[in-house]
């Protein structure tokens, strides 16, 4: 039961973050131009294209045949790679908000309350994750003994 309430929320959350990304470069955002503070090389807009292949791929896992476990794992490494992403453009510009949902949380919050919303997310995400992991690998042991 938790593995298929979880499932489902995961797509909604992926679903709703490449929606949101997606629609900013479709309708030409205009931070997508700035560089991005943490690869300061490339452009927002390339590092928020390289996040939407890389929750595309994660939707891919979840909704294959692979089991559980690789499920779990694909979600704690997208999870693991956006929290390091997140401290480190905190660390770079503190207070700056992350375009992670795309613009539309920051349109429609305050930027602080939008930026603490997605950081929630991310942090009840990445606790789903590991419970959810754990649980797994608790009953893949039980039908190993």
């Amino acid at each position: 039961m938790y593995a298929r309430g979880f499932h489902w929320i995961v797509l909604l959350i992926l679903l709703v973050s490449i929606a949101g990304k997606v629609l900013d470069h479709k309708n030409g955002k205009g931070y997508l131009q700035f560089r991005d503070p943490v690869f300061p090389r490339l452009l927002v807009k390339q590092t928020t294209t390289i996040a939407i292949l890389a929750e595309l791929v994660t939707v891919a896992v979840l909704v294959s045949p692979l089991r559980m476990t690789l499920k779990y794992l694909a979600v704690v490494w997208l999870v693991m790679v956006f929290g390091v992403y997140r401290g480190a453009r905190h660390a770079i510009s503190p207070g700056e908000g992350c375009p992670c949902f795309g613009s539309f949380f920051s349109e429609v919050l305050q930027p602080q309350t939008a930026n603490n919303l997605i950081l929630t997310i991310l942090i009840l995400l990445g606790v789903a994750t590991v419970v959810g992991l754990v649980k797994e690998m608790k009953t893949a042991k039980n039908f190993e003994n």
